[in-house]
């Protein structure tokens, strides 16, 4: 960031309250699906962690607000890189594609991309997924479709088809849970910005996009209700050998 010209003082993002349980349980124990479910719409919107998560405070930001927002912009870009560039118009298939032909353009760039290449095994990781994906997701296919995992799966589906839920499948479980969240999440939503000219939107001071853009009011006993299902399914997935969360 100094031979760019600018001040940066490196972040201890420990200080940072990550998305988890302040009480350190095992995420795969009875005692976690009894609290917690899976931890997806009992933690989304815990008020606790949100509290812990505003500790954080980074050391650069006082920098950061004295830059022209010019300049800010050429800061963001030092650190983090540019990022690909997408076509609006671009289908699902074709973003899948332009991930495998270039997957470099969807890792860390910039100052910090450098720096996590330097100091981790990123890049490694990186080199053998392009070298050796297809095998990888050869070996993959092969696990799921060893007797073993198969039989363990079928006995979930057949166990929990008798506590009266209708999956094929685990991930099946999942993809119910997250479109309730998503179903949840998206009811209420309302475009903050929509029907303000270019004009007007730049003239909000940035206190007023971050309440414009706090999200939408969530229906507390809808969200409880979802609350008790998830518990609910957990207890019957953990009942029924299932402890991946």
């Amino acid at each position: 960031m100094a031979a760019q010209g600018f001040e940066y003082v490196p972040v201890d993002y420990g200080q940072m309250t990550f998305f988890g349980p302040g009480d350190g349980l095992d995420p795969t124990s009875l005692e976690f699906a009894e609290q917690y479910g899976f931890g997806w719409s009992t933690m989304m919107f815990d008020e606790g962690f949100e509290e812990e998560a505003g500790d954080f405070h980074d050391p650069n930001q006082e920098y950061i607000e004295s830059l022209s927002e010019g300049a800010q912009e050429a800061y963001y870009e030092a650190l983090y890189g540019s990022g690909p560039e997408f076509d609006a118009s671009m289908t699902e298939e074709e973003m899948d594609q332009l991930f495998e032909d270039n997957p470099e353009l969807f890792g860390p760039s910039g100052c910090e991309g450098e720096a996590w290449e330097e100091s981790s095994s990123f890049g490694g990781a990186q080199q053998i997924w392009m070298e050796f994906g297809d095998q990888l997701d050869d070996l993959y296919e092969r696990v799921q479709a060893d007797p073993r995992i198969v039989e363990v799966e079928r006995s979930w589906v057949e166990c929990m088809g008798g506590k009266g839920h209708a999956f094929s499948s685990m991930d099946d479980m999942y993809m119910a849970l997250d479109q309730r969240m998503q179903e949840l999440w998206n009811s209420d939503y309302v475009d903050p910005l929509a029907g303000m000219t270019d004009e007007e939107i730049d003239a909000l001071a940035d206190e007023q996009l971050d309440d414009l853009f706090s999200g939408p009011d969530i229906d507390e006993e809808v969200l409880a209700e979802i609350n008790a299902w998830e518990i609910s399914l957990a207890l019957d997935s953990f009942d029924c050998g299932g402890t991946e969360q």
